[in-house]
C-alpha cells in the first residue's frame, strides 16, 4: 500500500524496508540475546539468516511475532481462551478500540488471536513517547504499528491530532 507523504512519520513499514530496519535490529545486542531466549537450542547462525532472508511485513509477523507471542504465552502463563471471534467478518474493516496494561503485548496478544482465526493483523497505534530508540521504533513499525505523536506545543498537538484523525 502507498501512503500519501503526509503520513510518512505515522505510516507502519512497507515491505522494500523490512530488510534495512531487520539489520539495524541485528546491530542490538539485546535482540540476539532476546532470540536466544525465545528460540531456545536454535543455531543462531542459522536463525540470523532466516531473519535476514524475510522480505515482508507478513513474513516478519508470521515467523517473529506469531512465534514469539505463542512463546510468552506459554512460558509465563497458564494459557489463553478467547471468544467473540466469530462476531468478525475476515475482510472486513474494524476499529477496535481498547485499553491496556502493557502497550505493547497486550496489542501483539491481539494481532496474535486475530491471525490465529484466520484474520489479517491490524495496525496499532503505538505513542511516540515510547517510540525513542530505534530498536523499539523498527520492531513497533514491523508489526504494523502507527505513530501517535504526543507533546509538543498547543499548535503541534493540534496538528498531529489532524494528521492522526487523517490517517485513522
Amino acid at each position: 500500500m502507498e501512503y500519501p507523504k503526509q503520513f510518512e512519520t505515522v505510516r507502519p513499514y512497507q515491505d522494500h524496508e523490512v530488510n534495512p530496519a531487520i539489520e539495524r535490529m541485528m546491530a542490538y545486542p539485546q535482540f540476539k540475546a532476546m532470540l536466544k531466549y525465545l528460540y531456545e537450542g536454535a543455531d543462531m547462525e542459522e536463525l540470523v539468516g532466516i531473519f535476514r532472508s524475510l522480505d515482508t511485513v507478513y513474513e516478519f509477523q508470521h515467523f517473529f511475532s506469531e512465534y514469539t507471542v505463542h512463546k510468552i504465552i506459554e512460558k509465563t502463563s497458564g494459557g489463553l481462551t478467547t471468544r467473540g471471534s466469530e462476531n468478525i467478518t475476515p475482510g472486513n474493516p474494524y476499529l477496535f478500540v481498547g485499553n491496556h496494561r502493557d502497550i505493547v503485548l497486550d496489542a501483539a496478544i491481539m494481532q496474535w488471536i486475530l491471525n490465529y482465526h484466520g484474520h489479517n493483523t491490524s495496525q496499532i497505534t503505538f505513542g511516540s513517547n515510547l517510540m525513542k530508540e530505534q530498536f523499539l521504533l523498527d520492531l513497533g513499525k514491523l508489526n504494523k504499528m502507527f505513530t501517535f505523536f504526543r507533546g509538543g506545543s498547543r499548535v503541534e498537538q493540534y496538528r498531529n491530532a489532524l494528521n492522526n484523525s487523517a490517517y485513522i
